[in-house]
């Protein structure tokens, strides 16, 4: 058995309604194929059985050991996209006209608190993913 559910009826309290009706366990560098934004599915009984069967645990925790050393996405995109509003608003302050740095003041306000709200759900995202790792490394152990 492949660790999928032949019925609908629902496995473990994690994961929603028909998660479990196909295997997770995919072939490649990614062992759990997960298909939200933290890219590691939650720890559960089912995914832990899948997971064995599959004989690739210890492609797994070097999968887990590869996502803790990972660094915070998306920092340096914020950082950027930031930079560029402030060069295009300073070359439009320079031509002194009121109406267009009003307008480049409020662009510039806009892609400042967009870029604060990218920056939160970036961390958000990686301090789950890292939350995440930790509860699978209690069931798999904390060895590098």
């Amino acid at each position: 058995m492949s660790g999928a559910q032949e019925n609908d009826a629902p496995t473990c309290p994690v994961h929603p309604y028909g998660y479990h009706a196909r295997s997770h366990v995919v072939r490649g560098a990614a062992v759990l194929a997960e298909p939200s934004l933290v890219r590691l599915p939650a720890r559960c009984v089912t995914l832990e059985r899948e997971l064995e069967d599959s004989g690739r645990v210890d492609d797994f925790v070097r999968q887990l050991w590869v996502i803790e050393r990972a660094g915070r996405p998306g920092a340096g995109l914020v950082l950027a996209a930031i930079l560029a509003v402030a060069g295009v608003s300073s070359m439009l302050l320079m031509t002194a006209d009121a109406l267009a740095a009003w307008h480049v003041g409020v662009a510039a306000a806009v892609a400042v608190l967009a870029g604060l709200v990218a920056e939160r759900v970036a961390v958000r995202t990686h301090r789950t993913r890292l939350h995440r790792v930790y509860r699978w490394r209690e069931y798999l152990g904390f060895q590098a």
